[in-house]
């Protein structure tokens, strides 16, 4: 299950440092900056949601969760 958010997760990152370098260098300002700006769209993510950022870093559309199956067949969430 860790493999998508994974993969979404370097894809911010991949993107962030490719507009931040978008002159030849990029600063970890730069980088920060752009991560902010990402924006997946439902479509094309991975993980079936929109991939953007409110201001304090946390997804804007939702999230996801970890779940791990219990002895008794229930799910738990653990993450």
């Amino acid at each position: 299950f860790f493999g998508a958010p994974s993969y979404v997760a370097a894809q911010v990152a991949v993107l962030a440092v490719t507009r931040a370098c978008a002159d030849g260098q990029a600063t970890r300002a730069e980088v920060r900056a752009q991560m902010a700006r990402v924006n997946i769209p439902e479509k094309t993510s991975l993980l079936g949601i929109r991939i953007d950022f409110q201001k304090n870093g946390n997804l804007r559309h939702g999230g996801f969760g970890v779940y791990q199956i219990q002895s008794n067949g229930t799910y738990k969430r653990v993450g």
